[in-house]
């Protein structure tokens, strides 16, 4: 089946990316998941359906737009990471990603209460929204702690924590995790909406 296999293939290429620790893996991989399930007969919730996967494209988008690259020298480092400026910036990137995930969850909460009960539709509708809720909470919670409170340089706190350490070896499994479950649970409310075999389109 020519749909399936391309929601898997992009579904794998994202997982193995985020892994990897790719970020342009993971991206290419997450939307070209979505635009196969965008295709997807879906009744009478293609608006609300749309509007899910319209968020969950921009919170990829958002998550992986490139950045400038932190300075190597530990003084400008960390004159980085305490400028108002700077973050500033991260609180809004953190904050947009947040917001696309909560609408894309309440879109698809909407959608699969509109949709008729029909064997084990619902229950897997239920399940993807909560699959995209279990990325979007941790999300949230990222916003809220990298809101831009006052900090001085000195600090030592900071300084510790801008400390270069070697990056940890083997794949990211937080990240391969949490996209699993966000096209995880795009896919389960998708098919919960489905249009079943035989029903007209309108």
């Amino acid at each position: 089946m020519p749909w399936l296999a391309a929601l898997l293939g992009a579904a794998s290429i994202a997982v193995a990316g985020a892994l990897a620790g790719s970020s342009e893996a993971a991206a290419a991989g997450s939307l070209g998941t979505l635009a196969v399930l965008a295709v997807h007969p879906a009744a009478r919730t293609r608006l609300l359906l749309g509007g899910c996967l319209l968020a969950l494209s921009a919170a990829v988008v958002i998550e992986h737009w490139p950045t400038a690259d932190l300075p190597p020298n530990p003084t400008d480092l960390v004159a980085l990471l305490t400028s108002t400026a700077w973050r500033q910036s991260q609180f809004l990137r953190q904050l947009a990603v947040a917001g696309c995930l909560f609408a894309a969850c309440a879109a698809a909460g909407v959608a699969i209460g509109r949709s008729p009960r029909s064997g084990l539709r619902r229950p897997a509708g239920v399940a993807g929204v909560a699959a995209l809720l279990a990325v979007a909470l941790p999300q949230a919670d990222l916003a809220w702690r990298s809101r831009p409170d006052p900090v001085s340089a000195d600090d030592g706190f900071v300084q510790l924590a801008v400390m270069v350490t070697p990056a940890p070896a083997g794949p990211d499994v937080g990240a391969g995790v949490t996209v699993a479950a966000m096209l995880l649970g795009a896919a389960l409310v998708m098919f919960a909406c489905a249009r079943p075999p035989g029903e007209a389109s309108g």
